[in-house]
């Protein structure tokens, strides 16, 4: 036998007519399935459907839309049933790319945009891409390392599947999914779980999803966050390290945001250490056994570099608490500029464990003026908080001076007092709910206040 190339087929039969000016010579299978398995089946003719989504495997003229036999009439056999529809004409978006683990993309050029895995995706990326996870459940994924510096990057679901990223079950002592070195990166509609670990493999360790140790923006939107926290193993969204003494501000201030995001479980949204940040949560749920922002800042740093200053914002967040919300620990006293600036707006505490809303760990003679300032640009609802509102103390609880409701505008600049209410959710979040409970659960039916509506403060995402 001998065997000849495409290319040499004319000179080998210049007299048959064996090829065709508008041949396509395919490079990947054109099968839907393994014929050879479906031959011996009892369907056999199903081993003749082709993928009908091959670009090279469809010819728009009239009604065919794909090469090869339709059905089998005499046998009462569709193949394609419904028949594929025309394809579409839209172009392709050329700053899409799609993962696909099970996809067979071996010198395919229509699949060019088509990746098995993420690194690989991001290897190629350019500014402004958008990464389209194919993925449906659980999926591991070890770290990725972003360092380009104008690398401006979307990962999302694609279309129909929903992705659940967990990290690999051998993953390093100080694992997380994201380590944000450069650029900036959104996050939609993903799911990320972070699972605990036991024993030793929890001591001295920690998971985070975005690690924070430069980079201009990182952003949430329509995801789901579940923390599992275990054996003193910290569980965080976001991390920020401390950076080495004098490069603080070629860390940068980066700008971080939550928008229409549950995040629910055992552990914290947000720790950072002697770091600046700006932090904006928008129409989010935090139900959270842990603090939603745990900070260590130095307000008046011996070197003489600049302090880091960090900003909360809260605009319709529903927190809900087994914990303190805020956890600040303050390794010098007060100066005139306090270093932490909280802002809330149409937004709900709900203590489960009346847990104050600040502890400030430090000496107990500081004035919280110097340290935190808390301003409502619209009013609030607070709920649970049955005793004291602000703590200021050494670690370990010792000597502590406590602030109350009454004491409000000692530590604020709010012009009104606050409005503290008896309301419901939906559901009833207890300690052991938070991890599961979905952002539907958090709706609120009632409360106790005659002038408001029920959709005054709060989420209104899952509504």
């Amino acid at each position: 036998l001998r065997g000849y190339a495409r290319d040499d087929l004319a000179a080998a039969f210049p007299s048959e007519p064996v090829l065709d000016a508008e041949a396509v010579e395919l490079r990947t299978s054109p099968w839907a399935a393994d014929p050879i398995v479906l031959l011996a089946g009892d369907r056999p003719w199903e081993a003749f459907r082709l993928k009908s989504t091959l670009p090279g495997l469809r010819v728009p003229r009239g009604d065919v839309l794909l090469v090869g036999v339709r059905d089998l009439p005499r046998a009462g056999v569709k193949l394609y049933d419904p028949w594929p529809p025309p394809a579409q004409d839209k172009p392709l978006d050329p700053r899409l790319k799609i993962i696909d683990p099970t996809a067979d993309v071996n010198g395919d050029e229509s699949l060019k945009h088509v990746y098995r895995t993420l690194e690989a995706a991001v290897a190629d990326a350019k500014p402004d891409d958008v990464l389209q996870l194919k993925i449906d459940g659980n999926q591991e994924l070890a770290t990725l390392t972003l360092n380009k510096p104008r690398l401006r990057l979307t990962l999302q679901a694609h279309p129909g599947f929903k992705p659940v990223l967990v990290l690999p079950k051998e993953a390093p002592a100080d694992a997380a999914f994201l380590r944000l070195l450069d650029g900036q990166l959104t996050l939609d509609g993903l799911e990320f779980r972070l699972r605990a670990r036991t024993g030793a493999a929890a001591v001295g360790s920690s998971q985070s999803v975005v690690v924070v140790s430069g980079g201009r923006e990182c952003r949430f939107r329509n995801c789901v966050i579940t923390l599992e926290e275990r054996d003193g193993e910290p569980c965080r969204v976001f991390h920020l390290p401390a950076a080495l003494r004098g490069t603080l501000a070629a860390a940068g201030e980066p700008k971080l945001s939550f928008e229409q995001t549950l995040v629910r479980g055992r552990g914290r949204l947000l720790s950072a250490t002697e770091r600046a940040f700006d932090l904006d949560i928008k129409d989010s749920i935090a139900a959270l056994q842990g603090p939603l922002a745990e900070l260590r800042l130095d307000p008046s740093d011996v070197l003489g570099t600049p302090a880091p200053k960090a900003a909360i914002r809260m605009d319709q967040l529903t927190g809900v608490f087994a914990s303190a919300p805020f956890v600040v620990d303050f390794a010098r006293g007060a100066t005139d500029a306090p270093p932490l600036v909280l802002t809330s707006s149409r937004s709900v505490f709900a203590s489960l464990d009346g847990s104050p809303l600040i502890r400030i760990f430090g000496e107990a003679k500081i004035e919280p003026r110097g340290l935190v300032r808390w301003t409502a640009q619209t009013p609030s609802w607070f709920t649970g908080l049955t005793g004291d509102w602000l703590v200021v103390g050494p670690r370990p609880p010792g000597l502590s001076k406590s602030y109350v409701e009454a004491d409000w505008a000692d530590f604020t600049e709010d012009r009104e007092p606050p409005k503290t209410v008896a309301l419901t959710f939906r559901q009833t979040p207890t300690r052991r709910k938070l991890a599961t409970l979905g952002a539907a659960a958090y709706v609120i039916t009632t409360v106790d206040t005659a002038s408001a509506d029920t959709t005054e403060c709060g989420a209104r995402f899952m509504k």
